[in-house]
């Protein structure tokens, strides 16, 4: 009883006391997080290149948001996607590192040519088409001066995003078919 007295006497001590081990507990535990946060900040490897861990989480949200409406990849295993993009963007690095190392570059004239050129890729005719243009050229024209063809702010935004997406695509094919013409 006495020991009990003598604990309540001093309650405000045994509080500051316990805070301040608690703090200290949290504190260590937050620089520890913090460490490995930063040490841990890479989702794969592939030679020499790192795969950013928020780089894999922004391409996993695209994928989630590209499957939103499918109903059977809401009942996939969440690993299985995962995988699938930190498997493509390790395909990505190597090809990108392969096409370093052989010297495979996309010259402008080339995108030029492809994208709005005398015999542009089907795919860049395809989209002209979508977009209710007559052909490529027509659709560089609209983006490069929209209000001549009277597009809103959305509709210009929507449709640049698409076309650079699509250049992307159209670089990425070029440089595999001339990494298979210099293998052939």
């Amino acid at each position: 009883m006495a020991v009990l007295e003598k604990i309540r006497a001093r309650k405000k001590i045994l509080g500051i006391v316990i805070g301040a081990a608690l703090l200290a507990f949290i504190v260590e535990v937050g620089i520890e997080a913090l460490g490995r946060q930063a040490s841990n900040s890479t989702a794969a490897k592939v030679g020499s290149e790192k795969i950013d861990i928020m780089q894999f989480q922004r391409r996993m949200e695209k994928e989630a948001a590209a499957d939103q409406n499918n109903q059977r990849s809401n009942q996939m295993d969440q690993a299985v996607p995962q995988q699938q993009v930190l498997n493509t963007m390790i395909n990505e690095a190597l090809l990108k590192q392969e096409y370093e190392k052989v010297g495979i570059e996309v010259s402008d004239h080339e995108i030029t040519e492809l994208m709005v050129g005398k015999n542009p890729a089907p795919a860049a005719m395809q989209f002209a088409q979508q977009v209710g243009a007559e052909n490529p050229a027509q659709v560089q024209e609209i983006l490069s001066n929209p209000t001549k063809f009277g597009a809103t702010s959305d509709q210009l935004v929507e449709m640049r995003n698409e076309w650079n997406k699509l250049q992307e695509n159209i670089v990425e094919q070029l440089q595999m078919t001339k990494l298979q013409m210099l293998v052939a």
